[in-house]
This record gives structure tokens, C-alpha cells and sequence, in this order.
């Protein structure tokens, strides 16, 4: 099972630059009102790594949006295109399950805002942003999960861990589990991000997020849900999930594939 620690930051963003660029490209939609098919596809993807540290210091400003409807729950694909001086020059909704005018507004405008620093050509990106995807635990479950974890790792007969990744064997596709498993460690830095950040909010470790993912045939994330995580500060849970969407795994062999995957956080 893999155990993911906090990180300080000057050791947590160099290994993001490193380890993003080379694997976890990312994959953005043309979009709406965007440029033409055409124009649009010319262009290079912009990395994730430089979305998250453009997003950095205005994290608040994008979970505002989300507050002007706090009731509701869900996701929205923002794709957008950036000129060679890092302004967005163009942004739309791809998808959303809020459902709500005004918080898809709000993040369209503060996706516009974002500057990414002067770049060789033009890019095109695409960030998911999730809301309230798992609910809070609160102090005495979280409690109770503690006990329960020091119990079993006291017992020298407890059963095995459940293992990280669960391929569903009704899957119309084929993803061998270590290649999950080695999309997902790429990931393994921006995950550390939202636990420490989440630890500075509430100063609680430990914890575990499971999701469920839904793999399209080209290898992206298409869709992800809470399978059961034990988080005490619920936009960790989000802050992870959306580090998920950026990536992409492998094409599965032969159509889509849906897996579970567990991580335990300390």
C-alpha cells in the first residue's frame, strides 16, 4: 500500500517539474468557443506542473467560486488557451456537474486571470476542478479510524492490506495494475501539495482517499468518484482528485477500464 508523507516545499516542486513533464502530460479539449479544430490541436499542451504553479497563492480565489453555491457538488473542466507572453486569451467549460451559472463564471474568470510566465509558442491547457467529492470525517470517526489502524499494525496476525489497485474484472478494456500504479507515483509530489496544505488548515495527519476512476480507451480520466475516503479536511479529497484528472495512463487494451485506488496518507 503505498504511504504518501509530507513534503517541504523546496523538495516537493522541483520533483513535480521533473516528474510531470516526463509522464503526465496532461490532455486538454479543444473546448467551445475556442480556436479551430485545427488551431487548437496545433498547438502544445501545456503541462500540468505549470497550471499548478500558476494556480499557487490563489487557490482561495478558485474555492470562493465553488462558495457561491455551497450546496451543490461535483466537477468542471476548464480548457483555455494561453499566447506566448502566459496570458489566457481564451477559456470555456468543457464539462460541468455543478450546475451552477455563476460558480462555472467565477472559474472561467479566474482561469483567465492566471499569468504562466513568458513561453516558447503558444499552448493550449485544460484543468478539472472537484468539489465536495467526500464528506468530512469528523473528530470521533476519525478517531476511530486511528485506533482501529494503531490496532491492526499492533497485531502481528492482522490480515493483509487491501491492495492499492483494483482493476473491475467487467472492465470492456485491459490496464495491467503496475502501470496504474506508475502513472499514479508520478503523482505522488502534487498529492504531497494538497496534504501538507492540508495539514497547515488543520494540523491532522493522517487519513486515505479511494477513488474510483474511470479510464477512457485513450487513457484519460473520464470520470472519478469518493470509494470510501477517510479524510478529516475534505478539500484535501478535492485537491487530490483533481491532481488524478491530469493524468494519463496508458491506453487500455481493448476499450475502457475501471479501477479503484487507494492511498494511505501519514
Amino acid at each position: 500500500m503505498p504511504v504518501l508523507c509530507s513534503l517541504h516545499t523546496r523538495a516537493l516542486f522541483p520533483l513535480v517539474v521533473a516528474l510531470l513533464t516526463s509522464a503526465c502530460g496532461g490532455s486538454a479539449a479543444a473546448g467551445k468557443g475556442l480556436s479551430t479544430a485545427t488551431e487548437a490541436s496545433d498547438r502544445p499542451v501545456l503541462e500540468p506542473y505549470k497550471i499548478v504553479f500558476a494556480m499557487r497563492g490563489h487557490e482561495r480565489d478558485f474555492r470562493v467560486c465553488f462558495m457561491k453555491s455551497p450546496h451543490q457538488r461535483g466537477m468542471a473542466r476548464v480548457v483555455f488557451e494561453v499566447d506566448a507572453e502566459g496570458v489566457v486569451t481564451r477559456s470555456d467549460l468543457d464539462e460541468s456537474t455543478i450546475g451552477k451559472n455563476e460558480v462555472d463564471s467565477c472559474l472561467l474568470q479566474q482561469t483567465e486571470a492566471l499569468r504562466f510566465g513568458s513561453l516558447r509558442q503558444p499552448v493550449r491547457g485544460s484543468w478539472t476542478f472537484v468539489f465536495r467529492l467526500a464528506e468530512p470525517l469528523s473528530d470521533k470517526e476519525r478517531a476511530e479510524l486511528l485506533s482501529k489502524a494503531e490496532e491492526e499494525d499492533a497485531d502481528e496476525n492482522a490480515e493483509q492490506d487491501e491492495p492499492s489497485v483494483v482493476v473491475e474484472s467487467s472492465s470492456p478494456g485491459r490496464l495491467d495494475v503496475h502501470q496504474i500504479e506508475e502513472t499514479i507515483e508520478v503523482g505522488f509530489p502534487l498529492f504531497a501539495r494538497c496534504y501538507r496544505d492540508a495539514l497547515n488548515r488543520r494540523d491532522r495527519k493522517g487519513g486515505s482517499v479511494k477513488f474510483r476512476l474511470a479510464i477512457d480507451s485513450e487513457g484519460r480520466v473520464e470520470s472519478l468518484s469518493d470509494a470510501g475516503s477517510k479524510m478529516s479536511d475534505p478539500l484535501a479529497v478535492d485537491c487530490i482528485a483533481e491532481g488524478f484528472y491530469a493524468m494519463n495512463f496508458p491506453a487500455p487494451r481493448g476499450g475502457p477500464v475501471s479501477a479503484t485506488y487507494r492511498l494511505e496518507l501519514d
